[in-house]
C-alpha cells in the first residue's frame, strides 16, 4: 500500500475531469494506491465501508454468494472503472462483494472526501449521479436477460465483454482480454457450468467463437448479435 503522491497522476483519470487543480491537490492527499492479488476479496457484501474504488490495472468481479454455496456474478470491471459507490449512501454499505480476478492496482477513494466534492462541485456531482443511474440501468438489464434462453444470455455476455474488454485483431475478430473460467462465465448468466461448456462448444462449432492463446475470440460478430437480440429488438452497437 502506498500514497498516490502527486495530483498530476489524477488528471489522466476520466472520473476527475471536472475537478480543478486545487481539488485534485486536496484529494491526492487522501487517495491510496493498493495492490490486490488474484482471487483476493476487496470487500464483502452487506459490510460497511469507507472507500470507493477505481481500477488502474487488472480486473475485478462484482458478485453475491448464495446460502447453498453458489455464486451470482453481476459484472466484470477493468481499468478506468469505478465501483463500491454503495458507501456514498446511508447507511454506507457495500451491496455486493468485490473480488480481484487477476492481480489488480486500485485507487481507494475516501467516502468523506468524495461526498465533500459532490456537495461543492455541481459538475462532479452530476457525473456521479449519472454513474449511479447507469449502474442501476445495467442491473435492470441483467435481470431482464435472465428471462431468455442460455444461448441468448451467453451471446449477450460475449457482446458485453467485447465492449468492455475487447480488442480488434486481424482475421477478423475481437479478442476478449479477460480470462474467465467456465464457472465464472456461468455465474454471470445464471446457469450451470456444464450447460455453459456445452453452449461454448456449440458456438465454436458454428464458427462464432474460437480461442487464441487461451483468450476467447469472437469470429462472427453479426451472427453473435443476431443470436443475442431477436429480430423485433434493435441491435446495440459495440
Amino acid at each position: 500500500m502506498q500514497d498516490l503522491g502527486q495530483h498530476e497522476d489524477l488528471k489522466r483519470i476520466a472520473l476527475f475531469d471536472e475537478l480543478g487543480a486545487a481539488e485534485l491537490e486536496s484529494l491526492s492527499q487522501f487517495i491510496i494506491l493498493h495492490t490486490f492479488a488474484k482471487a483476493q476479496i476487496i470487500y464483502q457484501a452487506d459490510k460497511s465501508g469507507e472507500d470507493c474504488f477505481l481500477i488502474l490495472k487488472g480486473r475485478v468481479k462484482l458478485c453475491l454468494g448464495l446460502e447453498d454455496g453458489r455464486e451470482i456474478s453481476f459484472e466484470i470491471l477493468g481499468p478506468g472503472d469505478f465501483f463500491g459507490e454503495g458507501v456514498l449512501l446511508e447507511p454506507p454499505l457495500h451491496n455486493c462483494a468485490a473480488q480481484a480476478i487477476e492481480r489488480s492496482e486500485l485507487l481507494l477513494l475516501p467516502r468523506r472526501q468524495l461526498l465533500e466534492l459532490m456537495e461543492n462541485n455541481g459538475r462532479f456531482s452530476l457525473y456521479m449521479a449519472r454513474h449511479l443511474a447507469g449502474r442501476l440501468h445495467e442491473f435492470r438489464q441483467r435481470q431482464e436477460m435472465l428471462l431468455h434462453s442460455v444461448n441468448v444470455r451467453f451471446a449477450r455476455l460475449l457482446l458485453s465483454l467485447a465492449k468492455r474488454h475487447g480488442t480488434l485483431i486481424s482475421g477478423p475478430g475481437v479478442r476478449l482480454n479477460v480470462k474467465l473460467t467456465h464457472q465464472e462465465m456461468a455465474n454471470l448468466i445464471g446457469t450451470a457450468r456444464e450447460t455453459l461448456t456445452v453452449t461454448i462448444g456449440k458456438f465454436r462449432q458454428e464458427g462464432i467463437l474460437t480461442e487464441n492463446r487461451h483468450n476467447l475470440v469472437i469470429k462472427n460478430m453479426p451472427e453473435l448479435e443476431r443470436r443475442a437480440w431477436p429480430v423485433s429488438e434493435a441491435v446495440p452497437k459495440i
